[in-house]
């Protein structure tokens, strides 16, 4: 059950003047340094899939670490990768994730359609 006290950090972010269009598209094919709007594109994309995973799994204390520790990572590195290299790392997290909470095909299906949100709102990929 979703906590109605619970603020939804994308909707604020999307409602400010400086984002009511479509976020930024991030150009993962160079090797510059994120921007300071991309890093946090970035970081509320991330904090996003942490809330969508754990209010949709019920996740033991050793699967809420990992997935708190591989967030945490991915967050760190926007502030030490390129985007090149971030994004590289980003894909090694999620199947490392996925593979630790998936327990059946739905569940593997279901993470990786919340993947696939956060990389559209991130704009991190093209998504067919």
């Amino acid at each position: 059950m979703e906590d109605k006290n619970t603020i939804d950090l994308w909707a604020e972010y999307l409602k400010t003047n400086r984002f009511q269009q479509r976020p930024h598209q991030i150009n993962f094919d160079d090797i510059s340094d994120f921007t300071r709007d991309e890093k946090q594109q970035i970081l509320i994309g991330l904090q996003s899939l942490q809330i969508s995973i754990t209010q949709q799994f019920q996740l033991n204390n050793e699967q809420t670490k990992l997935l708190g520790d591989s967030i945490k990572y991915l967050a760190e590195s926007v502030d030490r990768l390129n985007k090149v290299d971030w994004k590289s790392i980003l894909i090694g997290q999620f199947f490392t994730v996925a593979t630790a909470l998936a327990s059946n095909p739905h569940q593997f299906d279901a993470l990786y359609n919340m993947f696939l949100k956060v990389i559209q709102v991130v704009h991190l990929l093209p998504v067919p």
